[in-house]
């Protein structure tokens, strides 16, 4: 009975992490807001918008271009984000995908993007 209890105790405390679908608002090539919720894409890392990055010795405004990426990708589709936890600053990190495309995968292969390693491993090349 003792460990029943104790189960049931664990299960009640455990954090929830509900995966969360519908429209997306981006934020920048690595974050954006499905209603109320502030989704980091898990895995990924992608420049702020304002950052500007050089491209044959010349500035580019990178994160401009990450976050148009994304925004493109998304469209007027509904995008499902798996949870993976939330992150320091309280803001979920989401594996998602738009139409059965992983954004995260997406983003970096476009060159958009870089694996972020403090979350997974799972973007690295083989």
């Amino acid at each position: 009975m003792r460990i029943l209890t104790l189960a049931i105790c664990l299960l009640l405390t455990w954090p929830a992490h509900a995966d969360v679908t519908g429209t997306a608002r981006v934020v920048d090539g690595d974050t954006i807001w499905i209603g109320e919720t502030k989704i980091r894409l898990w895995g990924i890392d992608a420049p702020e918008t304002k950052q500007v990055c050089q491209r044959g010795g010349k500035p580019w405004m990178c994160g401009e271009a990450a976050t148009e990426t994304l925004r493109q990708l998304i469209g007027n589709s509904p995008v499902t984000c798996e949870s993976h936890g939330k992150d320091r600053y309280g803001r979920m990190i989401g594996k998602c995908s738009v139409n059965g495309l992983d954004m995260g995968a997406e983003m970096i292969s476009r060159g958009l993007a870089l694996a972020y390693t403090q979350y997974s491993r799972y973007y690295l090349p083989n």
